[in-house]
C-alpha cells in the first residue's frame, strides 16, 4: 500500500501510505532473472530490511511476525546467491521464486507495521549519495540489531531465522555485498539529527534512541 517519492523541498525520500491494496497481484520471478548483480544484491536485501524491520517494530503483531519469520526462512535458505557475481550467474529458477516469495511476505509484513530506523536513514544517503536504497539501508542493518534494545530478539532473528552465526557474521555478510560504509560527518550529522526529529519513525522503534546509539551504527559496520 506505499508509494514512495522524492521531495526535493525536504531533499529525501518520502513515503505516502494509502490503505489501499490491489484485488490482484502478478508476481512473476522471472523479472528478476533480467536484474543486474548489483539490483539483486540491493533489491534482495531490501526485502530483508522490510523483514527485520517488521519484525523488531512497535507495531507487530501474530500477523506480521508470521510474515516476516517465514520471509525470513525463505530468504536465508538462499543468501549465498549474493555473495559473488558468479554465484548469482548461475542462480536457478527455485531460487529466483523463493527470493520473489520472501519479497511478498516481507511487503505482507510492512502492511501491518510499516518500516523502522534502517529505512528512516537510508533517504538521506540516497538522495544525497545517489547510494541505491537496498545498499543505503543494508548499511544500518547490523548496526540496527547490535544495538538493539532487546538482545535475545535481535540474536532470535540472526541465529534462528536468518541462520548466522552471530551479528558479528551478519555485518560481515552484509559487508561482503556493499563493503563499508562512505558516508562524510557532514552528511551523517545530518543524517542522525533528522532521524532523531521524525516522530513518524521513532515510534515504530520500541526503545529510547540517543544520539550515541545511532554513532555506534556506522562505527560498528565499518568497524
Amino acid at each position: 500500500p506505499y508509494s514512495i517519492l522524492t521531495s526535493h523541498i525536504k531533499q529525501t525520500k518520502k513515503s505516502i501510505a494509502h490503505k489501499i491494496f490491489p484485488s490482484l497481484a502478478l508476481v512473476d520471478y522471472g523479472y528478476l532473472k533480467t536484474s543486474s548483480y548489483g539490483g539483486m544484491k540491493s533489491t534482495c536485501v531490501d526485502a530483508l530490511a522490510h523483514m527485520i524491520e517488521s519484525r523488531l517494530n512497535t507495531n507487530a503483531n501474530a500477523f506480521s511476525r508470521a510474515y516476516a519469520e517465514e520471509g525470513m526462512r525463505l530468504w536465508a535458505s538462499c543468501k549465498g546467491c549474493l555473495e559473488t557475481d558468479e554465484r548469482f550467474a548461475h542462480m536457478t529458477d527455485d531460487e529466483f521464486s523463493t527470493f520473489m516469495q520472501a519479497s511478498v511476505l516481507a511487503g505482507m509484513a510492512i502492511a501491518y507495521t510499516g518500516t523502522s530506523i534502517p529505512h528512516g536513514l537510508s533517504y538521506t544517503l540516497t538522495y544525497e549519495n545517489g547510494v541505491p536504497h537496498g545498499k543505503a539501508v543494508g548499511v544500518f542493518l547490523s548496526g540496527f540489531l547490535k544495538k538493539y534494545g532487546d538482545s535475545i530478539e535481535a540474536e532470535y532473528v540472526v541465529k534462528q531465522l536468518l541462520g548466522f552465526y552471530d551479528i558479528d557474521a551478519f555485518r560481515d555478510y552484509i559487508r561482503t555485498l556493499f563493503g563499508k560504509l562512505d558516508m562524510s560527518e557532514e552528511l551523517w550529522k545530518k543524517d542522525r539529527d533528522g532521524i532523531l526529529a521524525n516522530p513518524a519513525k521513532l515510534k515504530n522503534y520500541p526503545f529510547e534512541l540517543t544520539t550515541d546509539v545511532l554513532d555506534d551504527y556506522v562505527s560498528y559496520y565499518n568497524a
